[in-house]
């Protein structure tokens, strides 16, 4: 499974993430960078929780977790450092065909 600049195997996944990184590409304008951020920075802790605390099973053909209250989310404690950083797009792009 890969999650932005991490690599987690099945063995992996209950292990601490210390960093992750994110690179934006914003195209050519960015109003509000530090909203921008933090919702970056929330979005990774949403998918981190999920790969790492959630689960979805089915019993009898049917899902177990009724609701969101069945999600366990990471503690503040257990939020790894985000960097967020913005990429710029230009009129180059970045391979050409």
């Amino acid at each position: 499974m890969r999650r932005g600049g991490h690599r987690l195997g099945q063995q992996e996944r209950r292990g601490p993430v210390e960093r992750f990184d994110v690179a934006m590409d914003t195209g050519p304008f960015l109003v509000n960078p530090l909203a921008a951020e933090r919702q970056v920075e929330m979005q990774v802790t949403m998918g981190l929780a999920a790969t790492l605390r959630q689960e979805i099973t089915i019993e009898k053909g049917r899902v177990v977790q009724s609701n969101f209250d069945d999600y366990p989310l990471l503690r503040a404690t257990e939020i790894p450092e985000i960097g967020v950083h913005w990429v710029r797009a230009t009129d180059d792009p970045c391979w050409h065909w």
